[in-house]
Formats: C-alpha cells, sequence, structure tokens
C-alpha cells in the first residue's frame, strides 16, 4: 500500500509481511533501465537498509553519493553497502544525487543515477510505518 510519494521517491508498507520500503527508479538516461531501483528497506522494528538492484548482472558495483564513495557489497543484480550504519542514510537524506555503476558481463558499464530529492521524506515515512508499537501510556480517565 502507498504511503507516501515525493518527487522521485515513494514509501510503501505490506502490511501483510510487516515490511516497509522507501523507492526509487533512476534517471532515464538513454541507457537501459531495466529493473533497476535504489531502496531503503525494513521491517517492523528493524532497522533500515539500503539496496541496489541493478538493470543486469554485475562483477562489482561501487556507489557515489554527492562524489562520496561507499563501498557495496552483493553480487550479480543485488547490491547494498557494505557497511550497515547511519552514515549512509544521512548521506541519502542530505544528498542530491547517488549514482551506482559497475561492469556488465557483456562489457558494458551499467550505470545509474538517483535524484535524492524526496528521500528523505519516503525513508521517514517507511520508517514510522515500520516502527515498533509500543503500549500507549496510561491516560487520565
Amino acid at each position: 500500500m502507498p504511503l507516501a510519494v515525493r518527487d522521485s521517491w515513494g514509501a510503501f508498507i505490506d502490511q501483510q509481511q510487516d515490511r516497509c520500503w522507501a523507492v526509487a527508479r533512476p534517471e532515464a538516461d538513454g541507457t537501459r533501465r531495466g529493473s533497476a531501483a535504489a531502496y531503503v528497506a525494513m521491517a517492523r522494528g528493524t532497522l533500515p537498509r539500503l539496496q541496489i538492484t541493478t538493470a543486469g548482472p554485475v562483477a562489482t558495483a561501487r556507489l557515489l553519493i554527492d562524489g562520496q564513495a561507499i563501498p557495496l557489497a552483493g553480487s550479480d543484480t543485488l547490491w547494498w553497502p557494505a557497511a550497515a550504519d547511519a552514515r549512509v542514510l544521512r548521506a541519502l537524506r542530505g544528498g542530491r544525487t547517488m549514482t551506482v555503476a559497475g561492469r556488465g558481463a557483456d562489457g558494458r558499464v551499467i550505470r545509474h543515477r538517483f535524484l535524492l530529492g524526496g528521500a528523505a521524506t519516503a525513508i521517514d515515512a517507511a520508517i514510522l510505518a515500520c516502527a515498533p508499537s509500543r503500549p500507549v501510556a496510561n491516560r487520565p480517565q
């Protein structure tokens, strides 16, 4: 179910599985986009984590957020930051662009550029939707 949409980012929740996402598609730049996407995913009560899918399999991938290199782990078409920490989310929330690139099996460079306008809004909506439930404090009658 959609939660919020802002610029090129949207936030969604799957209430049956208690999972939330903030999702973006890369800019159209004349190259293949396929099923490329960037998303911040979380289950209820877990920390959010950036994951990226590329339009085709790549042997290695690199990530830049406003020119800041962030090491990636993964393989084929699914990649994520090697170190899960809050710096990645801060960079997404405050950044302007994010680029992921790698070389496909056919030797062609696969590069996806994401605009980060709206990322903070979508990430916040997903985090709030998947926040752990808290009991309501006793209220005076």
